[in-house]
């Protein structure tokens, strides 16, 4: 089945997998087309205090055909992730299926021995795959040269992108702002400023893994382990927040409940951005075996 479908108002996760799954099956249980909504998704929608009016749904068959339900199909309303489809059209209309993003670590100077004075630019390309492995080779070609001792700053350039911080003064998007697809683009947006966290609840006490290392960063655990479901278990239960910098060290602190006996990974968005490259490449210069004086700012090649 295809499937189109936005709605308007706050309703959970869970909620709202049960909402799609029951307009499908009634969807696919019907031989003729519905103008009004079936009854499951009435009861869904008024347990998450959504009113009808706020959604509009259209079922077709993925082969053609007169839709299966069509209710307020043709009201202009919010298109959800079909817009998806559109900007990846523009995107291959534009730059063609060929094109591959750019990102540059530059400098204006040359090393003096194992010294380089003169600050490092680091120019996105808008990469949305940008990970930290990339940016640890760059520095490990760097390192390679007989660069230890960086003395200028790092420079980060995401001019490609107008305005160069969107996410700067955006609105919330919904309840959970430190989520992976909360993150908005920028045109050098390392592994999506994410802190993947890894908890591990199967001996006594709870422990946390974080990745990658940034210089600085404490993980700080405040979980409460509970007799339940480990499948079932949502990331949404726990809160993490980022403490403000004290003596240059953040403090990540977690809150909420966790099944014993469980393993499970969460990717949060905690970190200013700035701040989030600044610390891991001084983390993973320091493993190179090298020094850094200077500090990250924004900045144009």
């Amino acid at each position: 089945m295809e499937n189109g479908w936005a709605f308007e108002g706050a309703i959970s996760k869970m909620q709202l997998r049960g909402l799609l799954g029951a307009l499908l099956l009634c969807a696919c249980v019907a031989s003729h087309a519905q103008t009004s909504l079936p009854a499951p998704v009435v009861q869904a929608l008024q347990d998450g205090g959504v009113p009808e009016t706020s959604l509009a749904a259209l079922v077709l068959p993925a082969h053609g055909g007169a839709p299966l339900l069509a209710y307020q199909d043709e009201r202009a309303m919010s298109p959800a992730s079909t817009m998806k489809l559109v900007t990846t059209l523009v995107g291959l209309e534009t730059l063609g299926p060929t094109y591959r993003w750019k990102t540059q670590l530059l400098s204006t100077g040359k090393p003096q021995g194992d010294k380089l004075k003169a600050p490092l630019y680091l120019q996105g390309g808008g990469d949305p795959h940008l990970h930290w492995d990339a940016l640890r080779g760059m520095l490990r070609t760097l390192r390679a040269q007989g660069v230890r001792r960086l003395e200028g700053d790092l420079i980060l350039d995401r001019s490609l992108f107008n305005p160069n911080r969107p996410d700067v003064g955006a609105p919330q998007f919904d309840e959970s702002p430190q989520a992976y697809y909360n993150v908005i683009p920028d045109a050098l947006l390392v592994h999506g400023n994410m802190l993947d966290l890894s908890i591990d609840s199967t001996g006594k006490m709870p422990v946390v893994r974080s990745q990658p290392p940034l210089h600085g960063v404490q993980i700080k655990t405040q979980l409460t382990l509970e007799d339940s479901d480990c499948k079932t278990w949502d990331d949404d239960l726990v809160t993490a927040q980022a403490q403000p910098p004290v003596n240059g060290k953040v403090q990540v602190v977690l809150q909420g409940v966790f099944p014993k006996n469980c393993v499970a990974r969460s990717r949060l968005n905690l970190l200013d951005r700035n701040d989030y490259v600044e610390r891991f490449v001084r983390a993973f210069w320091i493993e190179l075996g090298g020094t850094w004086k200077g500090h990250v700012r924004d900045g144009i090649v």
